[in-house]
């Protein structure tokens, strides 16, 4: 598989912590044998010549509350988008092609139970002709607080994507740091000030000298 894209879009700490903890709930015996019986219905089912199963690891401590969908051509396949994924859990889906040399390419759109209105954003493409692709990421005015990343796996059916979501870790940044700290005399609205500008003029040498 390849990286599809790095939706996180602030430094922070925490990111390592939470591969490792997509990876623990992508292993887990039951998500793999649930992701091989949806390829086996996709095949089953004959439905088009491409075909996506996505799975969603959920570790950014929120639930995710299913909000809406688009596709650009196909549709979902036997197994549809949970309606909810809670944190610390996976949640999985496929789709796939309707229509003759048309491939399948959607987004899938979930609420973020942060208070804050986030929303999580997957996106796959299983083209007819050419490399698969997929992306996600995070929109609201709190989505430098999440990591997110997108997996995308090769073939023509069944393909795997695989799409991390994270909380990072504060500091999200240095000035948020600054805020919230709140340390004396600290203005995020103050105009820079030089050190060059604090210390008087020095003309000549001579000057430098005198006592």
């Amino acid at each position: 598989m390849s990286n599809g894209g790095d939706g996180g879009t602030a430094g922070g700490s925490g990111v390592g912590s939470i591969q490792q903890g997509a990876d623990a709930l992508s292993q887990l015996a039951s998500t793999l044998s649930t992701i091989q019986k949806i390829i086996d219905d996709l095949g089953g089912f004959g439905l088009g010549s491409r075909s996506v199963v996505c799975e969603i690891d959920n570790v950014s401590g929120h639930t995710l509350d299913f909000d809406s969908n688009t596709f650009d051509h196909g549709g979902f396949g036997p197994d549809l988008p949970p309606a909810s994924v809670a944190g610390q859990s996976s949640g999985l889906f496929s789709a796939r092609s309707t229509g003759v040399a048309t491939g399948v390419e959607g987004r899938v759109i979930y609420a973020i139970d942060d208070g804050a209105g986030s929303r999580f954003t997957v996106h796959f493409d299983n083209p007819e002709i050419g490399s698969n692709s997929g992306d996600c990421s995070v929109d609201g005015a709190i989505s430098n607080r999440y990591f997110t990343q997108a997996i995308i796996g090769g073939g023509n059916n069944g393909a795997r994507m695989r799409y991390i979501l994270g909380g990072l870790n504060p500091p999200f940044s240095l000035r948020t740091f600054l805020e919230n700290a709140k340390p004396t005399g600290f203005d995020p609205n103050a105009p820079v000030v030089s050190i060059r500008g604090l210390q008087p003029p020095v003309n000549s040498i001579r000057s430098l000298m005198r006592v």
